[in-house]
């Protein structure tokens, strides 16, 4: 098995969580120091452990509460927790690739809301000319392209994009 880390939120009916660097949710253990495999992963809503928000599309994790409440981590969330650090007050955990289902550490970014808004036309374009750019495309990349202006970013795609109409 891959290197899994601990969640350092810890839910308030003492479960811990451990996440591998590719997302995939090892374990947890219990308050009593019982441990369940949970073995969820970044693509699969097979387990009931791991659920899925079809509105926002992301994986989220679902601690049951002793009390009989339901308290939800983010996978995202859980990730960046557990492989990069707190996550900045204020900020936001952005996908780089613009795939929610896609948490890998390296795809994940502590960026302000505005900032998240900005990329959203880069990420636009990039579907519409690359339809499987995220297979293509790596982190250094996005993040160069986020620094790029947007008009020399279409410009740029539009020169190395072969359009169907081009033919």
């Amino acid at each position: 098995m891959c290197e899994v880390r601990v969640v350092p939120r810890e839910g308030k009916n003492g479960i811990r969580l451990f996440v591998s660097r590719d997302a995939h949710v090892a374990y947890k253990i219990l308050r009593n120091g019982q441990k369940i495999d949970v073995r969820g992963t970044r693509t699969t809503t097979q387990n009931s452990k791991v659920r899925y928000n079809a509105r926002r599309k992301q994986r989220y994790l679902k601690y049951a509460h002793a009390l009989g409440k339901d308290q939800n981590i983010l996978v995202s969330h859980a990730v960046y927790l557990a492989w990069v650090g707190p996550i900045p007050e204020g900020y936001v955990v952005d996908h780089l690739n613009g795939v929610t289902t896609d948490n890998r550490a390296e795809n994940l970014e502590a960026i302000t809301p505005k900032e998240n808004v900005r990329r959203v036309p880069y990420l636009h374009a990039l579907r519409k000319l690359i339809p499987n750019h995220w297979q293509t495309f790596g982190r250094e990349d996005y993040l160069r392209f986020y620094g790029m202006p947007l008009a020399e970013f279409k410009a740029m795609l539009a020169h190395y994009v072969r359009r169907p109409s081009d033919d």
